[in-house]
């Protein structure tokens, strides 16, 4: 690792030119799980940014009060929690028909238990998408039900702000950097681009505000060499090529030159210097350890977000709004959006009226038969017979046999080297040689596995164990307690070490006889 770096305090210089849109007066919340940053962006009268903690109520009225005075300034809820998860997917090209439809599909697939869902395109020939979606419990929705009629809009902080690598650190722009900061709304954060794109973020678990250096430096130290195991996957085969800035205050810097990280090079750089560097709006004060209005004024400088999201009923809200105050202009030109958008779906119209049409003559064909059925037999003697003849069925149907002496057999063939992580068995023809379990087994004393070759010959020995535990079946590893390259890349809730889990799977069929 190359000794870390410091930059010097820079010269003040004037901000950059913004344009007249870039400087539109806003308010930016930015929300995570220990609170709320209330930050006010060229809004006259408002007060200094102030944080309200998750259980204060007056700090909360503080904030809903100074937002009623400004009825008319926009509200931006800026998002760093928990309760987000993230996903690069690859989709190949398609039509302006079909690339909705299976980005939909592959949001719904991708976080089936989220509230709230959106995606935006990472390169120029849009095959590479990021996904995102936002869980109920996420402290987010709580501020937009109180802020409903002021229909915000929601930014999520690591999208927003992973350009500011490239800025902070210019050779990002060619390999790995990674940037982190220490959030006051709750946790580390860690964001890892390469190349300019977003790939990897997590959020860490926060430390007490007084906190000494010494414990914060190897908590940071901790939380990067966590994190390397998981770029490992993504890419990332040698740590270094990772260059790394910490965005910490000078006070922290004493502590954090001491730790080792196995990198290409770590700068320390506090989150007053880095806002002064970018030319930032407006600056947090110089004895400031956290990074939230680095990150609220990287994103008020923004001409436009990269990803917004908004809830469907809030969206038709805004929309509505925006016809009232503008007027007839906005309301032709969402007409012919609407023509358009109607355009690209008329193939969806089309098959949608064809399969009415079908429908309905199916429908009335099924009531033209139960007609003909109750002429033919009023006095309901079929349906009797039918539900007879259903009981009856019940009545006599064998059900399933279990293998409760195979299950046995597998138990004493594991022994006390493995024990069962997950077991799935299947007969779907109640045949018994189409008898098939498979077992995800994990060894019980796990600070044995040295290596590779030593996993491999503990879970080959307990393979043979349950073979001849169990001689009339056949046992084969089928997989190796490995972790293979994961589709999914990214997530806040990723375990803190991925090694730990170290499992493979055994196939048992029954033997032919």
């Amino acid at each position: 690792m190359e000794t870390p770096l410091c930059f010097d305090d820079p010269a003040p210089v004037p901000f950059m030119l913004h344009s007249k849109s870039a400087l539109r007066p806003r308010f930016i919340l930015m929300v995570g799980d220990d609170g709320v940053l209330f930050v006010p962006y060229r809004v006259t009268g408002a007060p200094e940014p102030f944080f309200v903690p998750n259980a204060d109520e007056k700090g909360a009225a503080s904030a809903l009060a100074a937002l009623a005075r400004h009825p008319d300034i926009p509200v931006t809820l800026f998002a760093d929690m928990l309760a987000q998860d993230f996903r690069r997917e690859d989709i190949p090209r398609l039509s302006p028909l079909d690339r909705p439809r299976l980005i939909r599909r592959r949001l719904q697939q991708a976080f089936p238990q989220a509230r709230l869902t959106a995606s935006f395109t990472l390169n120029a020939a849009r095959t590479h998408l990021l996904m995102t979606g936002l869980h109920e419990n996420a402290p987010v929705f709580d501020w937009l039900e109180r802020l409903k009629p002021r229909t915000p809009h929601i930014c999520l902080l690591p999208v927003e702000c992973a350009d500011m690598a490239m800025r902070l650190l210019p050779d990002a722009a060619t390999g790995w950097a990674l940037i982190l900061s220490r959030q006051r709304t709750g946790g580390f954060r860690q964001i890892v681009t390469h190349k300019g794109e977003l790939v990897f973020t997590r959020l860490t678990p926060p430390l007490p505000p007084q906190a000494a250096p010494q414990e914060i430096a190897e908590a940071v130290s901790r939380d990067i060499k966590a994190s390397l195991g998981y770029l490992g996957r993504l890419g990332l085969s040698d740590s270094g090529q990772l260059r790394t800035m910490l965005l910490m205050p000078d006070t922290l810097h004493d502590a954090l030159e001491k730790i080792t990280l196995p990198v290409h090079s770590v700068t320390l750089l506090s989150p007053y210097k880095a806002a002064r560097h970018l030319h930032l709006p407006f600056l947090p004060n110089a004895d400031n350890s956290y990074g939230d209005l680095l990150y609220a004024g990287w994103l008020a400088q923004k001409r436009k977000p990269r990803l917004t999201l908004m809830l469907p009923d809030m969206k038709m809200a805004r929309q509505t709004e925006t016809i009232r105050r503008w007027g007839m202009r906005v309301a032709m030109a969402a007409l012919l959006f609407a023509l358009g958008a109607t355009a690209l779906q008329a193939g969806d119209l089309l098959a949608a009226l064809v399969r009415n049409q079908k429908e309905t003559a199916q429908l009335a064909e099924l009531h033209k038969k139960l007609a003909d059925m109750r002429t033919a037999d009023p006095a309901g003697e079929s349906v009797a017979r039918l539900r007879q003849a259903l009981e009856r069925k019940h009545l006599f149907a064998s059900p399933m046999p279990m293998p409760w002496a195979a299950f046995e057999a597998l138990n004493r063939g594991l022994g006390e080297n493995a024990r069962l992580v997950k077991l799935d068995w299947q007969n779907d023809n109640g045949k018994t040689g189409d008898e098939v379990m498979q077992a995800q087994l994990r060894l019980t004393n796990n600070a044995s596995l040295a290596d590779r070759e030593t996993t491999v010959a503990h879970f080959q020995q307990v393979a043979q164990n349950a073979a001849q535990a169990m001689p009339d079946y056949n046992v084969r590893l089928t997989r190796y307690p490995f972790p293979a390259l994961p589709q999914e890349t990214l997530s806040n809730s990723a375990p803190e070490n991925a090694a730990a889990d170290t499992t493979a799977e055994l196939t048992i069929r029954r033997a032919a006889p």
